[in-house]
């Protein structure tokens, strides 16, 4: 509240300028490494006058003694709960408590200076008025919140004008006389057209229950007084505004600060970890929120500012945590996440050579080296995550096609769990993938694809690809098996799963048959398998390809979201070699559209490489909204020449991906991994997968700069 009320009070400077103002040395008792809390009670001289420091912090005796200058009572009264409010003529408007008295207490001063005191509740034997809170409504008339803390009430005052119906100059009502009311209160005056006073505001009054630490809310509605709770966790405190027909709560519950939209009850998170302290102040005008709260075990004050409308800032400059250098990661993905151990926050998988390391995130960050290791055998390996059996908990699949092997642990609170395992014939690449497809035969199970990448196909393509349906117990051999078609060309290079595309209600998936960039040979081509109730049929539904050789159409093939915002998944499919056969190609990214029917058999969009050499469409992954203007953003990289690379970051519009992207100068860059949450502060992450240490960096919906205590 503080600095809400001071702010108005400042001219900003128009121009850097010389002070004009005279200045004096202070003369003060005090050492020159000692803190301001050593004067009090001590006496200061300053331009020849004598001062006595009070022990009190802020302004509020300050400001109590200018209220009462006009000689209307005692300052010998104990004052306090001290709260102020500007109208829009520069008056001031006061609730205070006196101590002395028990009562609750108004003053104004307007902008002439002349002050006036009124004393709205004199209850006789109860104690009135602590932690009140005042605002104005559209009138500029005074309401006030605050506590009779000897009935364990909450009650309300408003100024109302003198006249023959009412002969009291305040109406004064109990809002609630249930629960265990306590303080801090913060009252906010709703206006608009959807409130119910006919103009003159809503008056809501949020409180916390001290038997729980829950965050309550009580309004009027022109008729009688509502309750709801707003926030049913323990908090340590709060803040609130005005937002339109909203009421923005600024508060910290375990470690985070996140801003909560009443009535819709939207988040916002803002910052998290074990550091945070209270909030402090919630300011702004439409999006330009900012906010304070402190830090550092609140050695710290922070600022926080909105990016909203902005897309520069949107990622953390310096990784937020680091993984120690996994010391080579496996063949791709060999970096994923999902919450194995369902605590509500996203772990990081690294595949290496010869071990799984799993990372567990937590609010403190993840940990920088595993919490735990699967040993693996020499060879190839491949690992996805999905919720197989739906339990709430991520489960790990893992493929081995050194061992011709595949397998899949669930997640449990106790760690991951070996729930199904098969082999393929030797020598077949049985596990060179396996991925989760959804449940294409809607029968409330999930099934997964197995590529075997060295079993023959049709023609000269090489690999097959093996469905097995989810049931009541682990499958003991495939239900269908795929087999692809063309010339010099793996089957099964990208495997990407759909979900139900076209709501029929069956999950649909598709597969690519391309190639290694240096082979140079084969049709490159799109499958498009959807499924039904016995499954996918052996014969693709629709196909998308290319009638030049070694353009590898279908090297990545990605799900990337919405990128045009009408409300389905479009799907991304790159031809890094689109124009020349080599490394000088621009590349192309294809994008299809979603739609209620499905994808169309043409490309919506055809983005090119942002110069020669681009490739685009070797990797390419789903940013999600990052400038947050409700259009789904996508991550691209440009391969580079020996520790050059850079990242591509296209912006999605109502027209789908623009075609001027943010490129980001980066260092052997091989994968980039978008992980949910890691630390439970509500914002994603990224680690950018490349040599060494694997560093995370954050999406950021404000922007935070500290004063240090």
């Amino acid at each position: 509240m503080l600095l809400s009320v001071l702010s108005p009070l400042v001219q900003p400077p128009t121009a850097l300028e010389e002070d004009p103002v005279q200045s004096a040395t202070i003369q003060a008792p005090l050492p020159s490494n000692d803190w301001g809390e050593a004067l009090a009670g001590a006496d200061i001289t300053h331009f020849g006058v004598d001062w006595a420091v009070q022990s009190t912090r802020s302004l509020r005796e300050f400001n109590i003694l200018h209220l009462l200058h006009g000689g209307e009572t005692s300052h010998s009264d104990n004052y306090s709960d001290l709260d102020m409010v500007l109208d829009r003529f520069g008056g001031m408007h006061a609730c205070v408590h006196n101590g002395t008295s028990g009562s609750l207490e108004y003053f104004h001063l307007n902008s002439t200076g002349i002050v006036v005191r009124t004393i709205v509740d004199d209850h006789t034997t109860n104690v009135v008025g602590q932690s009140c809170d005042i605002e104005l409504d559209a009138r500029d008339r005074a309401r006030i919140a605050y506590l009779d803390v000897t009935a364990n009430e909450l009650k309300f005052a408003i100024d109302t004008p003198y006249h023959y119906v009412n002969l009291q100059d305040w109406h004064v009502r109990t809002v609630t006389d249930f629960g265990t009311v306590t303080g801090p209160i913060d009252l906010v005056v709703l206006s608009g057209d959807e409130d119910f006073s006919g103009g003159a505001g809503t008056d809501v009054v949020l409180w916390i229950d001290s038997s729980t630490d829950y965050l309550h809310a009580s309004y009027y509605t022109s008729t009688y007084w509502e309750h709801e709770p707003v926030i049913e966790s323990a908090i340590e405190g709060f803040s609130a505004r005005q937002e339109g027909t909203s009421v923005h709560i600024l508060h910290e519950v375990s470690g985070l600060i996140r801003v909560a939209e009443w009535p819709s009850m939207n988040m916002t998170n803002i910052d998290a970890g074990a550091y945070i302290g209270a909030p402090l102040d919630d300011d702004g005008q439409g999006d330009d929120i900012q906010t304070v709260y402190a830090g550092e075990n609140e050695t710290l004050i922070q600022f926080a500012r909105s990016l909203s409308g902005r897309r520069e800032g949107r990622i953390t400059i310096d990784p937020v945590e680091t993984i120690t250098d996994p010391d080579g990661i496996d063949s791709s993905p060999g970096l994923i996440q999902g919450d194995f151990d369902c605590d509500g926050v996203s772990d990081i998988v690294v595949l290496t050579g010869d071990e799984i390391g799993i990372h567990r995130g937590r609010t403190s960050g993840v940990n920088p080296l595993p919490d735990s290791t699967i040993a693996l055998t020499l060879g190839e390996h491949y690992a996805e995550v999905a919720d197989m059996n739906v339990d709430g908990c991520d489960d790990l699949l893992l493929g081995s096609s050194g061992e011709d092997s595949a397998e899949i642990h669930l997640g449990t609170v106790s760690g991951l769990q070996l729930f199904w395992n098969h082999t393929g014939d030797q020598g077949s690449g049985f596990g060179a993938k396996i991925v989760p497809i959804g449940d294409v035969q809607n029968d409330g199970y999930e099934d997964w694809a197995v590529l075997a990448n060295q079993e023959s196909g049709s023609g000269s393509s090489i690999g097959r690809i093996h469905i097995f349906h989810g049931g009541l117990s682990p499958p003991s051999s495939s239900g269908l098996v795929l087999t692809g078609s063309g010339t010099n060309l793996q089957y099964g290079w990208a495997i990407e799963p759909l979900g139900d595309i076209d709501g029929d209600g069956f999950d649909d998936m598709v597969i690519s048959s391309a190639g290694g960039l240096t082979d140079l040979t084969g049709y490159g081509r799109v499958d498009l398998h959807t499924g039904s109730a016995i499954g996918h049929s052996t014969s693709p539904d629709s196909t998308w390809t290319r009638t030049l050789q070694g353009t590898f159409l279908g090297y990545a093939v990605e799900v990337i979201g919405d990128v045009n915002g009408d409300g389905f998944n479009d799907l991304g499919i790159g031809e890094p070699y689109v124009d020349s056969a080599g490394p000088s190609s621009v590349g192309a990214l294809h994008v299809l559209f979603g739609s209620a029917s499905g994808f169309g058999g043409t490309y919506n969009q055809t983005i090119d490489g942002p110069s020669a050499g681009s490739r685009l469409g070797v990797h390419m992954a789903a940013a999600g909204d990052v400038d947050r203007d409700g259009y789904d953003d996508v991550w691209a990289i440009r391969p580079g020449v020996g520790n050059d690379g850079d990242l591509i970051l296209l912006w999605g519009s109502s027209t789908g991906l623009l075609p001027t992207p943010r490129i980001y100068e980066m260092e052997d860059l091989s994968d980039v991994v978008r992980l949910s949450d890691i630390d439970g502060d509500g914002q994603e992450e990224w680690i950018f997968v490349g040599v060494g240490d694997l560093p995370i960096h954050e999406h950021l919906d404000f922007e935070i700069a500290s004063i240090p205590g």
